[in-house]
Formats: structure tokens, C-alpha cells, sequence
């Protein structure tokens, strides 16, 4: 399998165990977010695939990644998260911008700190750092262009019902890198769904229970 394969899909296995707390919020659900972790995931081992722009390897496990403090905020900040949760509803903000506006630290800035504690590669630190401010100015942009995509697709074509893909919301310059894929997403996402549910299977095995 290579070892950047098993080691990924180890790392992959190990934190959604380690994260998947019951705690309970009106709204939110952990079954949920790394349902969507995942959809992020695969959507970004397929850009990365299609694009040729890097490892999908390293795509998947950067997109199951990516929000990781989020859930630590969750589980170990709880009335923060819920703070920000509150005002992103009431206020209908994104959950960053409300978690700016609320409270004096990022799920970004921890996600950032818990990767490097954990001596992750420095490219997914990176994402995990970057996912929100997109920067040319990284040590793999190409990376962390397959995951800001594949999140912004993930939020539109996840949710039910799908939502309208805006362009508007994905940073110009991994529009420019990325744009033969997202042109035609209408023709190969549909494609890619059975792949996200196997995963969702595979990897939320001891969450659904």
C-alpha cells in the first residue's frame, strides 16, 4: 500500500475515535460533521486525482482534517462552540465568522495547534491553518486548493436539499488551478456519492452506534 497510504488511513481511523464525542447541541451533530469530513475528504482525493495536483493521499486525509478543531472546540471548549454556533444561527454567519466575532480563538488556530503537537506533515498543518484564508504563499497551495474546493462543494451538494454551487465562494486563485473540474462538476459528482457513502461506512463505523 506505500506508507503514506497506511499511515494516513491510521491517523484517519485513530482521530475520528478519539473525536466523536455524544455531547449534544441543539443543531449540531457529530455524525454530521464528519460526515462531511469525509464527503470533504473524498471530493478531495478526486480533485487531486483529476487535477494531478498532488498526492491523493494526502488529499483525503487533508479534507477529513481540515475542521478538525472544530470538534475540539466542541468537546473540550463547549460553551465557546456553543456560543458561536448560536450566533452563526441567529445571525446567519458562517460558523468561522461567527467564532471571530464571539470568541478570542479559531477552530483554525486549534486545529492548527493540535496538528503540529501531533507532528503531522507541515503541508497538513498548513491546511488545517489555511482552509479559511486561502494563500498562494504556502508550501503546497496545490493541497490546500483541492481542499478549499472540495469543501466549498461539499457545503453546497451535501445538504438537503443541494444548494447552488457559487462560484463567489471559491478563492479566485483555486478557481484559476482547479477550473476544468469545477466546470464540470454537474457530470462527475454525481459519480463520486456511492464513494463518500462507503467511506461514511468505512470510517464512521463506531460513530453511528
Amino acid at each position: 500500500l506505500g506508507f503514506n497510504t497506511v499511515r494516513n488511513a491510521i491517523v484517519s481511523v485513530s482521530i475520528i475515535d478519539a473525536f466523536s464525542d455524544k455531547k449534544s447541541l441543539d443543531g449540531f451533530d457529530i455524525t454530521e460533521f464528519w460526515s462531511h469530513s469525509v464527503a470533504v475528504a473524498v471530493t478531495s482525493k478526486y480533485l487531486a486525482e483529476n487535477s494531478r495536483l498532488g498526492s491523493p493521499e494526502d488529499a483525503f486525509t487533508a479534507g477529513l482534517l481540515h475542521d478538525i478543531g472544530k470538534i475540539v472546540l466542541f468537546q473540550y471548549f463547549h460553551d465557546l462552540f456553543a456560543k458561536a454556533w448560536a450566533s452563526s444561527k441567529k445571525n446567519n454567519l458562517s460558523f468561522y465568522d461567527a467564532e471571530k466575532k464571539e470568541n478570542p480563538i479559531t477552530h483554525a488556530r486549534i486545529g492548527t495547534y493540535l496538528a503540529k503537537k501531533w507532528q503531522l506533515p507541515e503541508n497538513l498543518v498548513d491546511i488545517v491553518k489555511h482552509h479559511h484564508m486561502v494563500s498562494k504563499n504556502i508550501n503546497d497551495f496545490e493541497l490546500l486548493a483541492t481542499v478549499h474546493a472540495a469543501d466549498v462543494i461539499a457545503n453546497s451538494f451535501m445538504v438537503n436539499p443541494p444548494k447552488k454551487l457559487h462560484l463567489s465562494a471559491i478563492n479566485p486563485d483555486v478557481l484559476k488551478a482547479l477550473r476544468p473540474q469545477i466546470d464540470t462538476i454537474a457530470e462527475w459528482f454525481p459519480g463520486i456519492l456511492e464513494n463518500i457513502n462507503s467511506a461514511c461506512d468505512f470510517f464512521l463505523e463506531g460513530v453511528k452506534r
